[in-house]
């Protein structure tokens, strides 16, 4: 079982380049596939979802546009990025909708796995894109 699925780790890879740069430099769609390794089809797919939430924005323009970040690194979040990807992560279905589950009540591991996912949630919120980037750099060096 994957907790990122690979449309999280496109757009995880695509943000923490566009991340390297100031915002609003404006990187071209088919740049960012070669350099990311990222089909291009798929690629458009996942700016789309970004550029909805907020993350990015697009131009469009005489060879095709581009798109640039929208928000200051440091207030994206993982879990962020992971929930416009793929969806909310929840370790079990009872999670994704509050109330879904009949048996939560009287399930007796229900309190312990609410406490997983609190866990996880809060981890993952704690990773910002700026990290990401930073980390992404180091590794480059």
């Amino acid at each position: 079982m994957e907790l990122i699925k690979r449309n999280t780790d496109y757009a995880l890879r695509v943000l923490t380049l566009m991340g390297k740069y100031k915002k609003g430099h404006i990187i071209f769609a088919k740049d960012l596939a070669a350099s990311e390794a990222v089909p291009l089809v798929y690629l458009h797919k996942i700016l789309q979802k970004l550029q909805r939430s907020g993350i990015i924005k697009s131009y469009r323009g005489r060879f095709g546009g581009g798109f640039s970040l929208n928000r200051e690194i440091k207030k994206v979040t993982l879990q962020e990025i992971m929930e416009i990807a793929q969806g909310k992560f929840a370790i079990n279905r009872c999670f994704i909708v509050h109330g879904r589950c009949s048996r939560s009540k009287h399930c007796p591991i229900h309190k312990q796995l609410q406490q997983v996912q609190k866990n996880i949630d809060r981890a993952l919120h704690k990773v910002t894109l700026a990290r990401l980037v930073k980390a992404r750099g180091q590794a480059e060096e």
